[in-house]
């Protein structure tokens, strides 16, 4: 096969395409957020519509929840069968929280307004699908955010008025069944180990609970909790509640024009991945830090106030590495002198 004649696209972070392709803006063969007529007639209070919220994108799929379409609110994006829908904030965007709408009740969706809704209507939509995932184009995108770290945006306007490589009507069709065929022999592969890595932490679970709740010795005497989600418990063990244990600590509140590029540390929810400490989004603040929220070792961090249900509970125990650093208002410190133990309780 000859190679392909290239020429240079005119726009320095797409560089050169093949020739017969043409570079477009957006807004010739796409809309943003369009907006959707229900017919009343059709759409009581009690029809049901789903609701996607945005942390649940994932590229090639998503999780829906049916909803009455009483409980939408005023604000929330809607969108169709098909649309394409992808987080607008960090770090969803980087994380990739794209997918393509389906299966959803009475064919409408609704979310939150973190959510761009793409309508295709003159490209092929999954070679757009695609595109939209394309590193180049999320280099450029990440670089034109706007607001403070961590809570950082891209507007429709990004999107509508970015160049896109734009091949025929055809290639673009075979690109996209190329990748469907490829991307989906990766994700299967993903999905497998997805699938090992959940029975790893099944059986992590199932050892930290047995060992918080009974203990290491197999033939100890036991007694009833009276608290069916512990079950029994060794007979010379008690129950406490963790605050006669030691102290909840409420994080640090700051304003945007504290946030610098160095500075304190101030750790947050997207700073704890599974149980460690984490420093792929970080904020800096410059003020004053009160001796009560700088972090010691041993602390145990915790998520206690989230907009995702999901990550509120989850916790690390701080080392030396990030004592000394503070943490945000959402977060939570529980300081005792039993942490090591109280960690593992903690993710029982």
């Amino acid at each position: 096969m000859k190679p392909r004649k290239m020429k240079d696209s005119g726009i320095p972070w797409i560089g050169e395409i093949p020739e017969g392709w043409e570079v477009k803006r957006l807004k010739t063969f796409a809309a943003i957020n369009p907006q959707i007529e229900l017919d009343p007639d059709e759409f009581h209070e009690d029809a049901e519509v789903s609701f996607i919220p945005m942390e649940n994108l994932r590229a090639g799929f998503h999780a829906i929840t049916p909803i009455d379409f009483s409980k939408v609110k005023t604000g929330y994006v809607s969108f169709a069968e098909g649309d394409i829908l992808m987080a607008k904030v960090t770090p969803c965007y980087e994380n990739g929280n794209i997918a393509v709408a389906r299966n959803l009740a009475n064919g409408i969706g609704f979310g939150s307004t973190e959510i761009l809704v793409f309508r295709t209507t003159d490209i092929d939509r999954q070679f757009l699908f695609y595109y939209l995932q394309n590193p180049a184009f999320k280099g450029k995108a990440i670089s034109e955010m706007y607001g403070v770290a961590g809570l950082k945006r891209l507007t429709p306007s990004f999107f509508e008025n970015s160049h896109y490589p734009y091949p025929t009507r055809p290639e673009q069709e075979r690109i996209a069944a190329y990748l469907d065929e490829k991307c989906g022999e990766i994700d299967r592969v993903i999905a497998a180990k997805e699938r090992q890595n959940e029975l790893l932490r099944d059986q992590r679970a199932a050892v930290i609970h047995e060992a918080v709740t009974k203990g290491l010795n197999p033939k100890a005497k036991f007694k009833e909790s009276g608290y069916e989600w512990i079950g029994k418990i060794p007979a010379d063990w008690t129950l406490d509640k963790i605050k006669w244990l030691g102290k909840s600590i409420i994080g640090l509140t700051y304003s945007p024009e504290e946030v610098a590029s160095d500075g304190t540390l101030v750790l947050r929810a997207s700073n704890i991945q599974g149980g460690q400490v984490v420093y792929d989004d970080n904020v800096y603040v410059r003020k004053e830090i009160p001796d009560e929220i700088v972090l010691r070792k041993d602390d145990i961090l915790i998520c206690s106030r989230n907009g995702s249900r999901a990550l509120n509970g989850k916790c690390a125990l701080i080392d030396e590495k990030v004592a000394g650093q503070t943490f945000g208002a959402f977060m939570t410190v529980l300081r005792s002198p039993a942490n090591r133990y109280l960690f593992h309780v903690l993710n029982s």
